[in-house]
């Protein structure tokens, strides 16, 4: 880099700031980093009565003789004294004896003290070369003897071997390290621009991110493309086509001085990504990795220190590109051996499946991808995932079993039902000649689930009969109850749903397996939702993942809150519903690629805005859900639309919006296809006999819902959006049907007084709950209680389920007691003067759902601060 290329001003100024601060000041970094051009930059623009003397330190000035004389001739030199140093005498007294050394760096020190200069600047370049014990001990006594006005500055590829402790903790030491001085994004690409050698922004880009900031290297890159025949093969492939001036660059001033056992380890551990001292001496075979290690670190050879306990360093891309290619030239067989060795020793599952595929082993690979496939695309690794298994099927292995299964795993996260349906099928053959037991049940389980998210259920059900539950191993048991109960919820039979919900649950209680939970997370979904007893196995489930795994980053643990929020909101316990679903619903964006998690995630909150009153951002929530599954086949899509098109119908019914209904009816009788689960027949039946109530058809609509009643006791899904009993009974009265009217409403209250039954009643039009209370023979023994019910949901209904708001107009400022009753325990606490991380541990919930009432209460309040929150509450005379 040349300072006329790209100033550097703010470091600079730093530079000049150290030195006119500090007597030594060290500049560390690998070659090509740009230490000299930074020096020249910043002392450029030094003062007026400087003084500055460079030294370029070569080979043959190690011994202290020598670079006493370098020292002295560069004084006399730059400095203009009555007398100058005599430096043959000083020379001759620094070879006698040490104490002539010492003497002979005293009198240069009394002498630099004596001139006029206001501050001389010594810099001593590339001290790296020195490797003489003796020299470095005879500099570090004279660099104390320096008086103030004198500023040391070295710079080095590597740390000087100088005492630097003390110096540091005396504040007597100024360091600019390697970190410091490569390029930033923004600094790269004005270099690139200065340079004018990138043919397209893309180019420019790719060389950055390649170069991590090292700035030869960015140089190297850009003449590497220079002619016009790199520059195409840059725009129609690789983006980097060529890096042969770079590894030449790297050969001649890296590797070339390095001593022979230090090249040979690291051309050697190279193949590694991440190097720590157990891993090399399982690749290497030396014992003394951890020493070779360090003197990587002490070189700045070109490493990032990972973790500096153990340690684990990161070679630079372009360096450990260079070593690979190097080694992969020169000895191909001991790259691929290599390669797979470190296939069996590296913990990071697409690193072990990359140095399988390098040592041209891609069945090896395709074994270890397979392996771990489930557990990465977890983590949001379906990219890398993709690519890895792309590649490999390049490779000749896109037909074995596990292409297929890994294929299946892919097609089930991104809702590609029938592409998986292919997948898995051909998986399940596979490992069935295979004999591979486990991994054939397992292909089984998830192609059942596949079929059935198309809405053929029947051709589910058939794959699941070809398993043999006869000496199925425990976990696989619990996946198969999973399996089995979600087909039993679809096929009309909720009380086997429940017993197989609870058996699946139950296994995994007893197994305490942390691995089966991720599994059954993914699973247990919300059509689960109104099946009998499904409150209370929900939070089983919950208080178990958080048992056996309770980071909140997890996706088994998300899975898990959601269906807690689930629970909570059945049981009429909104404030624990909304602080469930906040806790997940704040880190929404990491979890926009999980699906399955978002459409479960959005229906809670779907829910919640509907009870608060909020319908139309409740419609927009299930309309993004629909947006986002535009990925889905056609006929995958239409099975699922269909089931958002009802819970639509169902908030539009509950808000009063009369028009939407009838829009929601006609876009459901056109979603219908061959194969669907059963229950939507049951849901277009609701929709048409909703639009008859509308237009006073009181008998039709009775009759229609009548059959809704009957389907909704089959088919609990129904019921997911409110209890379609409450509009079936006032059908019923209307059309002069009292008792049936009064019969269906003790069945209905009878059911809401059962644990995890209430909050369905939420969901319905508040007038028709009411209603039910005229419905009540006044004789009953159970009145009270239903009327207790019903006044508990007016209560509820709508201001205490505040979700995030949306972009409505916002209300006036509210009192301390319009608060909600968990916003008064938080304000309490505030007034208190307690932290929100406090305030978390005192009421049991997380800090990010602390931080969103304090500004939910901060918003209500109208007011800007916790201390005008603290006075509005001292003000209310609390």
């Amino acid at each position: 880099m040349r300072p006329r290329l790209l100033e550097r001003a703010r470091l600079s100024r730093a530079m000049l700031d150290a030195i006119a601060e500090t007597r030594l000041v060290l500049v560390v970094a690998g070659a090509g980093f740009g230490k000299t051009t930074l020096l020249a930059q910043a002392l450029a623009a030094a003062p007026a009565g400087w003084a500055l003397a460079w030294i370029a330190v070569d080979r043959i000035d190690r011994s202290p003789v020598r670079m006493f004389r370098v020292l002295v001739d560069s004084i006399n030199g730059t400095l203009h004294h009555a007398e100058p140093l005599d430096a043959d005498t000083l020379t001759r007294m620094v070879a006698s004896s040490e104490a002539g050394a010492r003497a002979a760096a005293a009198e240069v020190a009394d002498w630099l003290a004596e001139s006029e200069v206001v501050r001389f600047v010594w810099v001593w370049d590339d001290l790296h070369v020195i490797d003489d014990a003796l020299t470095w001990s005879w500099l570090d006594h004279f660099v104390e003897l320096l008086p103030e006005r004198v500023s040391c500055v070295m710079a080095s590829r590597e740390q000087p071997r100088l005492p630097l402790a003390r110096r540091r903790a005396a504040g007597r030491l100024a360091e600019f390290q390697q970190a410091r001085l490569r390029f930033t994004a923004d600094e790269a690409a004005a270099f690139l621009a200065r340079l004018g050698e990138a043919s397209s922004q893309e180019l420019a880009q790719a060389w950055i991110r390649r170069s991590q900031g090292w700035i030869a290297g960015l140089r190297l890159l850009a003449a590497g493309c220079r002619d016009d025949d790199a520059r195409q093969s840059g725009s129609a492939g690789s983006l980097v086509p060529d890096d042969e001036k770079v590894f030449e660059y790297l050969a001649e001033e890296v590797l070339a001085k390095l001593p022979p056992e230090l090249s040979a380890f690291v051309s050697v551990c190279c193949v590694l990504d991440e190097l720590d001292p157990h891993r090399c001496i399982e690749l290497s075979g030396r014992v003394d990795s951890l020493a070779m290690i360090d003197q990587l670190i002490q070189r700045n050879l070109f490493v990032t220190v990972l973790d500096a306990s153990r340690p684990t360093i990161r070679l630079h891309d372009l360096f450990r590109d260079f070593l690979n290619a190097r080694l992969r030239r020169a000895a191909p067989q001991a790259w691929c051996e290599l390669n797979l060795r470190a296939a069996s020793i590296v913990e990071e599952p697409l690193r072990a499946v990359r140095h399988a595929a390098d040592a041209g082993e891609p069945f090896r690979a395709l074994e270890l991808l397979g392996r771990h496939a489930e557990t990465l695309l977890r983590q949001g690794h379906a990219e890398a995932v993709t690519q890895a298994l792309r590649s490999l099927s390049a490779a000749g292995a896109g037909d074995d079993v596990q292409a297929h299964w890994i294929a299946g795993l892919l097609a089930w996260q991104r809702s590609a039902f029938d592409e998986g349906r292919t997948s898995l099928e051909l998986a399940w053959q596979g490992f069935q000649s295979a004999g591979d037991g486990v991994h054939a049940v397992r292909s089984l389980l998830l192609l059942s689930r596949v079929v059935s998210y198309t809405g053929d259920v029947r051709a589910a059900a058939e794959r699941l009969e070809r398993i043999d539950d006869a000496g199925l191993e425990p976990e696989l048991q619990a996946e198969l109850a999973l399996e089995r109960a979600w087909l039993f919820s679809a096929t009309g039979r909720p009380a086997e749903a429940s017993i197989a919900l609870r058996t699946a649950v139950g296994l995994a209680e007893r197994l305490g397996s942390a691995g089966l939970c991720v599994r059954l997370s993914e699973r247990i979904r919300s059509h689960f939702v109104a099946t009998p007893g499904f409150s209370e196995t929900f939070r089983r489930f919950h208080a178990l993942v958080i048992a056996l795994d309770a980071r909140p980053d997890s996706l088994a643990f998300a899975h898990a809150t959601v269906l807690a929020a689930w629970a909570a909101l059945w049981e009429g316990d909104i404030e624990r519903a909304r602080d469930l679903l906040e806790s997940v619903w704040v880190d929404v964006e990491r979890w926009r690629e999980f699906r399955a998690l978002m459409v479960d995630l959005c229906m809670v909150r779907t829910m919640l805005l509907s009870i608060a009153g909020r319908g139309d951002e409740a419609v927009e929530l299930v309309q993004e859900v629909i947006r986002t599954g535009q990925t889905m086949t056609m006929g995958t899509r239409n099975a699922w639309v269909g089931s958002y098109l009802y819970l639509m119908a169902r908030i539009h019914w509950s808000t009063g919006n009369d028009a939407a209904l009838r829009q929601s009816y006609a876009r459901l009788l056109t979603a219908f296809r061959e194969a669907e689960w059963p229950y939507m027949t049951g849901a277009r039946r609701w929709a048409e006999a909703l639009v008859a109530y509308q237009d006073g058809e009181w008998a039709r609509a009775a009759a229609l819902m009548r059959d809704v009643v009957d389907a909704q006791r089959r088919y609990p899904l129904l019921a997911i959006g409110g209890d379609v009993r409450v509009a079936a009974v006032d059908a019923l009265a209307r059309s002069g049907e009292i008792d049936q009217a009064q019969a269906l409403a003790v069945e209905l209250l009878d059911d809401a007084l059962e644990p995890g039954m209430f909050g369905r009643l939420l969901l319905e039009r508040a007038e028709l709950v009411v209603a039910l209370a005229d419905r009540i023979d006044r004789s009953h023994p159970r009145r009270a209680a239903w009327l207790a019910l019903i006044d508990r949901c007016n209560d509820l209904r709508p201001a205490v389920c505040q979700v995030t708001p949306g972009a409505g107009a916002a209300p006036g400022p509210a009192t301390v007691d319009e608060l909600t009753a968990r916003e008064r325990e938080v304000i309490a606490l505030v007034v208190k003067g307690a932290s929100n991380k406090r305030i978390a541990l005192t009421l049991g919930i997380s800090l990010h759902t602390v931080k969103r009432h304090v500004a939910n209460i901060i918003g209500k309040l109208g007011v800007h601060t916790r201390g005008e929150v603290i006075a509005r509450y001292l003000g209310a005379g609390r």
